[in-house]
């Protein structure tokens, strides 16, 4: 069977964005540190590794349920482990959680200090939540010096096929793109 995708895109410049419904927010995840399940390695044993990008010498490494791991890159075979703290997506009820299933940095920095640009972050789990979204991107601001994680906004895109929907960045055009499969998840043919 012939595997058929759906493609959105939008361009990541000005009121581009009224393709996809959004909205403003500013909640700031906190650190980690002070869980006491975090320290006995709760939360990294018991969530699987998910959506990956790195930017410069940077890598970031997503878990399920919002779990962020900063890495600074020393060599093609050495990496130093520099935090890790929760997305200010982080949500790990049973029903509604965040997949963190893909991560892509863009182009564009929040404030020209911070270290690293945008993190575009996949929930991928096709649930409605209190805002009424599903098909949901986070946009993340990251400051890996204080452990902590802002959420910029939120992008719904709701006209696919199928609800679970991966997005991701095309740096060298400046598009978001939005994809899904027409069949569903675990389906004969995708």
């Amino acid at each position: 069977m012939k595997h058929i995708y759906t493609f959105l895109s939008a361009a990541l410049i000005g009121a581009s964005f009224a393709l996809a419904p959004a909205i403003q927010a500013q909640e700031t995840a906190s650190s980690l540190s002070s869980d006491p399940q975090f320290e006995q390695g709760f939360t990294l044993s018991h969530s699987g590794v998910q959506g990956m990008d790195t930017w410069g010498n940077y890598l970031v490494s997503l878990q399920n349920y919002g779990t962020c791991n900063v890495y600074r890159i020393n060599s093609r075979t050495s990496a130093t482990k520099l935090s890790t703290f929760r997305l200010a997506s982080y949500n790990s009820s049973q029903t509604q959680y965040n997949h963190a299933n893909v991560a892509a940095f863009s182009n564009q920095f929040y404030d020209s200090s911070d270290k690293l640009p945008l993190l575009y972050v996949t929930r991928c789990n096709g649930y409605t939540d209190e805002d009424k979204m599903k098909s949901v991107c986070y946009v993340e601001r990251l400051d890996i010096d204080k452990g902590t994680s802002t959420l910029v906004q939120k992008i719904s895109y709701d006209a696919m096929s199928y609800p679970v929907v991966l997005w991701t960045i095309d740096r060298q055009n400046n598009y978001l793109y939005a994809f899904s499969n027409s069949l569903g998840a675990g389906k004969e043919g995708n």
